[in-house]
C-alpha cells in the first residue's frame, strides 16, 4: 500500500531534518572547514557550526534541502557528489559522510575523491547503517524474510548494506586507515546484552543499528 503524498512529504521532512547530534561526538574538536556530503536541510552541519564555530559547506542532491541548508551553511552546491563539482583550492579538515554512502551505487569513488579534498591532517566521519543487526538477522534466518522499508537499516533507497568488518574493507580499499569504527544507536533489550557478554561479546555486531566511522588518510 503506498503513503498519501502528504504522509509522504511529511517523511521526506522528517528525514532532512534529521540532525544526529550522536554523530557530534566523532567530529575533532579543532575543524576549521568541514564539508556535509548529503547535508539534507543542514540541521546536523548547524549543529556543527554552533559547536565547534567552523566553516561549513554542504553538498546536496534534494534542491529543496538543499534550499533550506543555504539558509544556515557557509555555501551549499546543490548536486550528486563527484568529479565535476569544482572546490577549487579549498581542503577540509572534516568531511561527513552520514547515512549516505549506502545511498550510492560505488561508495568507495566517493571515499577516494574525499582524499584529494581532505587536508593533511584531516579525517573522513561516516554514519552507516549495521546490516548485521539482530532485527535484519532475526527475520532473515529465523522468518525467512528480507523486506524492504520506508526507512531503517532496509530503507528501500539503499543499494549497498554494511557489517562492521565489510566497513572496514571499503575504507581500506579506498585508501583509509579507520581510527574509529563504534556502534551507536544500540537497540536491543537487556536479556541480549546479557547472552552477548556470556558469549564474550561474540554477538556484539549485533547490537547497534548504525556505526560511527572514523577514518584518516592511508600510510
Amino acid at each position: 500500500m503506498s503513503l498519501p503524498k502528504s504522509d509522504i512529504l511529511e517523511k521526506q521532512d522528517l528525514y532532512f531534518e534529521w540532525s544526529r547530534p550522536e554523530m557530534l561526538e566523532f567530529i575533532p574538536s579543532d575543524v576549521k572547514r568541514v564539508l556535509d556530503v548529503g547535508c539534507a536541510s543542514g540541521a546536523f552541519s548547524a549543529d556543527i557550526k554552533r559547536k565547534f564555530g567552523a566553516e561549513v559547506w554542504g553538498v546536496e542532491v534534494n534542491p529543496a534541502a538543499a534550499a533550506k541548508a543555504a539558509m544556515r551553511l557557509d555555501r551549499v552546491i546543490c548536486s550528486a557528489y563527484d568529479s565535476s563539482i569544482d572546490f577549487g583550492d579549498s581542503l577540509f579538515d572534516c568531511i561527513v559522510f552520514n547515512d549516505v554512502l549506502e545511498h550510492m551505487q560505488y561508495p568507495e569513488n566517493a571515499l577516494r575523491l574525499s582524499l584529494d579534498l581532505l587536508s593533511p591532517s584531516g579525517v573522513v566521519v561516516a554514519s552507516i547503517p549495521n546490516v548485521r543487526h539482530l532485527s535484519v538477522v532475526w527475520d532473515l534466518a529465523v522468518r525467512g524474510e528480507w523486506e524492504y522499508k520506508e526507512a531503517g537499516i532496509l530503507d528501500d533507497t539503499h543499494l549497498r548494506f554494511f557489517t562492521e568488518s565489510s566497513i572496514r574493507r571499503m575504507f581500506r580499499r579506498a585508501g583509509y586507515s579507520v581510527q574509529r569504527c563504534e556502534g551507536i544507536n544500540e537497540a536491543i533489550g537487556r536479556k541480549f546484552r546479557l547472552l552477548s557478554l556470556l558469549l564474550g561479546g561474540k554477538m556484539n555486531g549485533l547490537r547497534h543499528m548504525q556505526y560511527g566511522v572514523v577514518a584518516v588518510r592511508g600510510s
